[in-house]
């Protein structure tokens, strides 16, 4: 396999901020220790040069396998990260192999010895490949995509699937030469369930194909991120979805001077991030690495192909209420990030449906699931909120949405369920809505019900159950119920240190006299309310703001308003 680096950086780093659950130890070397060859073999280890970090292999267990360890018995895969000198830009690569690190290591230590820049060839990536055969594939990159990220994710292996070629086999099999999405190609793989429509890629047997794991919503697992607006904080997603072990399928727009050539369907493996610009701005997002089914098409046996992986400049767009990126595939011809599909990795602790009068079938029953739920505390305000005031009047408005493929028709009562933080009930009852049909894709919701206004001061779960009585048959049981949890707690006037109800030159003397060392008869939570720059502490900066605020200068640090504890 190849990395083809498509667009030249000066110099390049792999990065990650948040460490995927690594339960093992993490070695530390000095590159010296690493040239000398004194560094073990390790799984998970850090490489410092000069107090720098400039190399970080972290080996995650797991029921995906890369395709380099498809014939054996080893699952989970490796991640990097590694810097390189005078450079502000980061890299997060992940879906390596043992080998992959040996050579990425290699690379890192040649590089910083010469101070030159690196390449890195023959790696075993998740690549399955489109063939030369127009009539059998040329239009199932999507189906592609989503064999690549079912194969990393474990859930292929789940169905007895050991390799994203043969699941491509499955996928070209099975449906139409045709275009279609990956969300849909996981909820084909998962259930047996596409959209009918024209335009789509349908099953040759449909309804009688894929319904793999039936077991599990597919809806539970993958999920639809919009690259349409506000992408740099989509981008940010997929760094983080990524850093967690989910495999991406990004779709894009693919034209030519100002004509549209129709969408394409890559895998997402890695980013090159810039810290020179903040992970809000747009600038960040400096590069992808990527595969794709286009890019080693062969005649005959796609197993011959070569796995490649390429790197791809990002440039920011904005276009009206368009902001998204594209990068250059050739000269003429440009990729406009359109959308992705994210798919949490498999699990043995991932919940799915064991009740035996569950249908498993959303294309012959419904399945009315909980789709969100509002906590306010109010009766026309739709939001989620986690913290209320004591004694508010605290409301939740569950939705549900039937997406099976029959009608709903029966009673659509719930359970609905408070617990506090050690799990012991507070209150159950049922709430009746009658009897309704609801067809397929139907959304409803029925209005705020009230939790009381008289739970004190505690964290608490709300739970909520559909057809708790499993009265009417559905394709899962599961996916009725829906939880929230909240926080009651009481409030104080920021800057009121004293409690006293207001905010006054009182308050700035108590704050001079704890930084001191004075004795004060306060209680636990008054350095909590005289924090007023949020800095965590109470010191005499704050003592300065609240005086500044009494005689009407300003008011930093939202001094006077109401926060709960």
């Amino acid at each position: 396999a190849i990395l083809q680096v498509i667009s030249l950086l000066s110099s390049t780093a792999v990065f990650a901020e948040e460490a995927i659950e690594d339960n093992a130890s993490t070695a530390e070397y000095t590159l010296s220790e690493l040239v000398s060859g004194e560094a073990a073999d390790e799984d998970n280890y850090q490489v410092f040069d000069g107090g720098e970090r400039i190399l970080e292999v972290q080996r995650v267990d797991g029921f995906g396998k890369t395709a380099a360890l498809s014939e054996t018995t080893e699952s989970g895969y490796y991640t990097a990260m590694f810097l390189l000198p005078d450079s502000s830009k980061e890299v997060f690569l992940t879906g390596l192999t043992r080998d992959n690190v040996n050579e990425i290591e290699q690379a890192v230590v040649s590089s910083y010895s010469a101070g030159t820049d690196f390449e890195l060839t023959n790696l075993g990536f998740i690549d399955t490949e489109k063939t030369l055969e127009e009539d059998n594939d040329d239009y199932l990159c999507w189906a592609a995509s989503t064999a690549n990220i079912l194969t990393y994710t474990g859930w292929a292996a789940q169905a007895g699937f050991t390799s994203e070629d043969d699941l491509f086999e499955l996928f070209a099999s099975s449906f139409e030469n045709d275009g279609n999405h990956p969300y849909y190609g996981v909820a084909w793989f998962f259930d047996g369930t596409v959209p009918i429509q024209s335009n789509l890629a349908q099953p040759l047997d449909y309804p009688n194909s894929g319904g793999y794991l039936t077991d599990y919503y597919f809806d539970d697992y993958v999920n639809v991120v919009d690259l349409h607006t506000d992408s740099a904080v989509g981008l940010r997603t997929l760094f983080n979805s990524l850093r967690h072990g989910c495999g991406i399928s990004l779709n894009l727009d693919i034209y030519q001077g100002s004509a549209n050539q129709g969408g394409h369907s890559v895998t997402l493996w890695g980013f090159v991030l810039d810290d020179d610009y903040a992970e809000t701005d747009k600038a960040h997002y400096d590069s992808l690495l990527i595969t794709d089914s286009d890019s080693d098409e062969i005649y005959g046996d796609r197993r011959n192909a070569e796995d490649v992986m390429s790197l791809y400049a990002l440039t920011p767009y904005q276009s009206g209420s368009y902001d998204s990126y594209y990068f250059n595939i050739t000269s003429v011809q440009r990729a406009y990030l359109r959308d992705c599909a994210v798919l949490q990795p498999y699990s043995a602790e991932l919940s799915k449906e064991t009740s035996t009068k569950s249908s498993r079938n959303r294309l012959t029953d419904p399945d009315m699931t909980m789709y969100e739920c509002c906590l306010s505390d109010a009766t026309e305000q739709e939001e989620v909120r986690q913290f209320f005031k004591k004694g508010t009047e605290i409301r939740v408005c569950p939705y549900f949405l039937n997406s099976g493929k029959a009608t709903y028709s029966g009673t659509c009562n719930y359970q609905l369920t408070v617990t506090d933080e050690n799990g012991t009930q507070i209150s159950s009852r049922m709430v009746y809505n009658g009897n309704y049909s609801l067809d397929p894709n139907y959304f409803v919701w029925y209005g705020f019900e009230s939790l009381g206004n008289n739970l004190g001061v505690g964290d608490y779960t709300v739970t909520i159950d559909f057809n708790p009585n499993r009265t009417v048959k559905e394709a899962y049981y599961y996916n009725n119920v829906y939880t929230l949890n909240f926080k009651v707690r009481e409030s104080y006037l920021v800057g009121d240190i004293d409690d006293s109800g207001d905010v006054s030159t009182i308050d700035a003397t108590w704050i001079r006299r704890l930084n001191a060392g004075m004795e004060v008869d306060l209680d636990e939570y008054a350095e909590m309310r005289g924090d007023v720059d949020g800095s965590g502490d109470t010191s005499i900066i704050d003592a300065t703001l609240i005086q500044r605020y009494v005689v009407g200068m300003d008011n930093n640090g939202d001094i006077g308003a109401t926060r709960n504890y």
